[in-house]
């Protein structure tokens, strides 16, 4: 972007996901160095570049308050949907637009959801936008885009930044008035299909788009965010709109609602099932009642975030960061007999304590194993239980007999088909991956069909299975997958 040599009057910039501010506060001091070479000159022109920011997370909005460096500055904390103009025809030269990366059930993506909101917002006739978003998703966008806005052009990130996040950065003029002519929706598209025909970001565009700062409209922009109406949400808020779902259920069942899955789960999925609400409301007996009271426990996942690399410029400045997310599980408890919360510590090794609140998760663990293994057991009914000899029925005879543990995947896989879900064998290497498939196929070909299907009715799976007339196994060359140190992976095809 080019600006004018001189700026006759304020300049508004808008970033209603701004973060922590370092990517709006950088890009002003960037635009800034146009007009003032010299630092001291700087600190007036940043009183000209006036920047409204919006960030939802409290520690984000914290961060990019303490970035502001002109009195004109704004920073609101809240819902960027909650944004409006004090006076009507207040817009902003600038909108500054990454949004969160999201689907959206009515605008297809939250992208596009964000850029609809925020168009209006922009200066028509002049307002630039600049659309930070990963190029497939530029797709929902491209009829809006070619509607609302003229001299539409893109890049896409540097080779390193975009093998990781696939962004593009997508420039455009605010059109004055709705476009008719929505052609160019056809080449966005093909973007987003083919991100490989969007030219690399350079450091310096050749033909940048000029900022246009006449006085006339001038420019202003007062944004307030207001609070939430309470009452007009409710008013609109139809939770059975269309069918009242889940009324004529009993209640009980309603709060203990149970998953099936293929076998029983592990004890080691406890915590997984702690935290996805399967044991909400259910009641927790110690091994020793006359030690422990009864509880109420609930588990959840939170999002750690851990810097795995940083990458630095020729001069030693740190210029981009990637981190992963890594689960942590925060265990909160109940007591029944005094009504007291406790949140217990991490930890493997149990504290061996009679306090609740000294515990850690190896304590609970420890202490109420039985009770949470029923519990895993019951909200998590197995479609086949391989402990239960009425789940189990015969088998094909073939010429290679499976061991009893690939004898019992294979009866799962064949009841998992049957009620018509695709079943996933996955296992280390030399476990029979192959051997159970082909099993599978072998149960479901012409020659052994009729006595499968009889078998699994017999168990109480009256839903015939598919029929397999074709079987094609593909691995990779074994020596080079051992080699790399990964595990050979089999895909197994069969076509009914």
């Amino acid at each position: 972007m080019r600006w004018p040599e001189e700026p006759e009057h304020s300049i508004y910039l808008l970033d209603p996901c701004a973060g922590d501010g370092k990517a709006i506060f950088t890009l002003r001091d960037s635009w800034i160095r146009q007009w003032a070479p010299d630092v001291e000159q700087r600190r007036y022109y940043r009183s000209v570049l006036d920047i409204h920011a919006c960030e939802l997370e409290a520690e984000r909005a914290e961060a990019l308050a303490t970035r502001l460096s002109s009195y004109r500055d704004k920073v609101h904390h809240g819902d960027a949907f909650l944004l409006h103009p004090l006076q009507e025809g207040d817009r902003a030269a600038v909108l500054f637009l990454n949004p969160p990366y999201d689907q959206d059930p009515e605008h297809g993506r939250m992208e596009q959801r964000f850029l609809a909101r925020f168009t209006e917002l922009l200066h028509p006739g002049s307002g630039i936008l600049l659309f930070v978003v990963p190029a497939q998703t530029l797709a929902a966008s491209a009829d809006h885009l070619a509607r609302c806005y003229l001299d539409v052009r893109a890049w896409r990130f540097p080779r390193e930044d975009f093998e990781a996040f696939g962004q593009v950065l997508l420039v455009a003029r605010r059109a004055a008035r709705p476009l008719t002519d929505l052609s160019g929706a056809e080449e966005i598209r093909r973007w987003a299909k083919d991100p490989a025909l969007v030219p690399e970001l350079p450091e310096v565009c050749p033909d940048p788009l000029t900022i246009d700062l006449t006085p006339d409209p001038r420019y202003s922009l007062s944004l307030s965010l207001e609070e939430l109406d309470v009452t007009a949400a409710l008013s609109g808020f139809q939770p059975f709109a269309d069918e009242a779902v889940g009324l004529g259920e009993d209640p009980a069942a309603l709060l203990g609602a149970k998953f099936q899955t293929a076998v029983p789960p592990k004890p080691a999925h406890i915590a997984l099932a702690l935290s996805s609400g399967m044991f909400n409301g259910w009641p927790l007996t110690a091994n020793d009642p006359r030690r422990h009271p009864p509880l109420l426990a609930k588990g959840v996942f939170e999002r750690e975030h851990l810097v795995v690399s940083e990458r630095t410029n020729k001069e030693g400045k740190l210029t981009g960061v990637v981190e992963i997310e890594q689960p942590k599980l925060r265990l909160t408890v109940l007591r029944l007999d005094d009504m007291s919360f406790h949140e217990l510590a991490p930890g493997t090794v149990p504290t061996g304590s009679d306090d609740v609140a000294k515990w850690n998760a190896a304590d609970l663990i420890e202490s109420y194993d039985r009770s949470l293994a029923r519990l895993l057991g019951q909200q998590f009914p197995a479609l086949h239980d391989p402990t239960d000899p009425e789940h189990e029925f015969k088998l094909p005879r073939l010429a290679r007999t499976p061991y009893r543990i690939q004898a019992q995947a294979i009866q799962a896989s064949l009841k998992l088909l049957a009620t018509r879900r695709n079943p996933m064998l996955v296992a280390e290497v030399g476990t029979g991956k192959t051997t159970m498939a082909l099993s599978v196929a072998a149960a479901l070909s012409p020659e052994h069909y009729e006595d499968t299907a009889t078998e699994l009715e017999r168990v109480g799976i009256p839903d015939r299975p598919p029929r397999v007339e074709k079987t094609l196994a593909v691995c990779p060359p074994l020596c080079g997958a051992l080699h790399k140190g990964g595990y050979v992976q089999r895909f197994v095809m069969w076509s009914w």
